[in-house]
């Protein structure tokens, strides 16, 4: 008779069943993002609420055909901290997560290159943060409003949105972002 801790052998119809399930079909834990905050968020810990919004996030992060998300509002609404608080949680559905503030570091060349190094440094795609992109822009009383300053990081965002990987962007700023960025149809 066998004592009460011993190991029980797997019944024939539990067998069976697990037999039967592909394993490309048996949920697997997805490993922790590798994350990378080269500035950090405002508060993002004490984030609460917005659940549309967050969730608006997930449905646009799982579809693969979305390579930029825009995050636009007037100042102190809690865009950074919505920004910092998903990418966290681990819902990007990424390998890892960069996030680049351009409040505290304006310099292009700095951000290409802190990312390039992160890029070399992970196993798959990315979730990439630029929080704080008005800093980059034209401001409002501009003829070319919203328009980036820079450069390098116009030729970065339309890369991007060009590139055939797995990578999602995620910008937030205080102006609208040009219509340039949208994806150009082929007619």
């Amino acid at each position: 008779m066998s004592s009460p801790n011993s190991p029980r052998a797997p019944s024939p119809a539990t067998s069976q069943l697990s037999a039967l399930i592909p394993i490309s079909f048996i949920p697997r834990k997805r490993p922790t993002a590798v994350l990378r905050f080269i500035h950090e968020t405002t508060d993002d810990e004490k984030f609460t609420g917005r659940t549309e919004t967050q969730a608006r996030l997930d449905r646009w992060a799982a579809d693969s055909k979305v390579r930029l998300i825009a995050i636009t509002a007037i100042g102190g609404l809690g865009k950074t901290a919505l920004a910092g608080r998903w990418l966290r949680q681990g819902r990007h559905r990424r390998d890892a997560a960069f996030f680049w503030s351009f409040y505290p570091e304006r310099e292009t060349a700095k951000f290409l290159e802190a990312l390039d190094q992160f890029q070399r440094e992970i196993p798959g795609s990315a979730a990439i943060v630029l929080d704080g992109l008005e800093v980059r822009q034209e401001d409002p009383g501009s003829v070319a409003y919203c328009k980036l300053l820079d450069v390098k990081l116009a030729d970065f965002l339309h890369t991007h949105c060009r590139a055939h990987d797995a990578n999602l962007l995620i910008l937030t700023g205080r102006f609208p972002f040009c219509p340039s960025l949208r994806p150009r149809l082929k007619h």
